[in-house]
């Protein structure tokens, strides 16, 4: 609206947390982006939900545990779903 850039890149963990889980996911492989899911799956803390600090602090925690993951070749396993074939988005 003011016509400016900010001046940091943008980081999407979801995109990572895709990556260090999903990234050659077969059929049938639930997909579950939500941010709850991917603290729950990097073990972080529950904290105070949808509050912009909070949220923002999880997020670069999420960013730093993923970013190590990754540097090591580590990846987070994955569920089959029960439905043969099925690919769903959760």
């Amino acid at each position: 609206m003011i016509d400016m850039r900010l001046p940091s890149r943008q980081i999407d963990v979801s995109r990572l947390h895709y990556d260090r889980k999903y990234g050659t996911a077969p059929p049938g492989t639930r997909v579950d982006l939500r941010y709850a899911a991917i603290r729950a799956d990097l073990k972080l803390p529950t904290r105070a939900q949808h509050d912009a600090f909070e949220d923002a602090l999880g997020a670069a925690k999420m960013y730093l545990v993923l970013e190590d993951m990754r540097e090591r070749s580590v990846r987070l396993p994955r569920q089959r779903s029960d439905l043969p074939g099925a690919f769903s988005i959760a």
